[in-house]
């Protein structure tokens, strides 16, 4: 059973954090904590701190450079793909993942690691957990990015109506999955498979709830 995360281990996190991380990436990382507070809120109110632990963690890695993250990848026993090596900015969440468990393992669970490892990509069948957490990191207020803003409107929008919370979380998410995808080709960039596999299981899902 792991420990429960308290204000003080929060705090302990943030010192942590701090050290790993530029001002500008540490603000992004408070933010994005902030966030996953308010939709934990709405969502999983009971899971709430576990929700920012996670937020903390989830860019511990994220300015290593590639030498570094191979280094930790082959200390963790983490299996570096082709389409990895061209995507290089998908390593930090696999290796945050793998430090975060190393450095904190007894405080936090499989959907905790989860949600740091699939942040960025996203993956298939998302608990509700991992989608918060995803959400969070693209739509925290400080993130100025065309995509950003698009997808944070669309969900703030769409809560204000008052509909099904659980389908406006899977319609954000397919939304920005698709705005994701439609950058990387724009930009001939490898798209990783997870992605794939989250946009066209969410079409699923809505589509089935019609």
């Amino acid at each position: 059973m792991k420990r429960k995360i308290t204000e003080e281990f929060l705090g302990e996190l943030r010192k942590f954090v701090r050290l790993e991380l530029s001002d500008r990436r540490y603000s992004h990382t408070i933010a994005v904590e902030d966030e996953a507070a308010v939709l934990s809120d709405l969502y999983c109110p009971e899971r709430r701190n576990d929700l920012r632990a996670a937020a903390l963690l989830h860019d511990i890695t994220k300015e290593y450079n590639t030498e570094k993250q191979l280094k930790l990848c082959e200390k963790y026993d983490i299996l570096v793909t082709d389409l990895m090596r061209c995507s290089p900015k998908c390593f930090h969440a696999k290796t945050a993942r793998a430090v975060a468990e190393d450095k904190y393992g007894e405080y936090l669970d499989d959907d905790m690691l989860d949600a740091i490892e699939y942040h960025t990509t996203g993956k298939q069948d998302m608990t509700v957990f991992e989608k918060i957490l995803y959400l969070a990191d693209y739509t925290e207020p400080t993130r100025t990015f065309g995509d950003c803003i698009k997808v944070r409107k669309r969900f703030y929008d769409n809560i204000k109506d008052g509909s099904d919370l659980k389908r406006i979380l899977d319609d954000t998410l397919l939304y920005s999955f698709d705005l994701t995808i439609n950058d990387l080709i724009e930009n001939r960039e490898v798209i990783m498979n997870d992605t794939f596999e989250a946009r066209n299981y969410l079409c699923l899902v809505l589509s089935n709830d019609q």
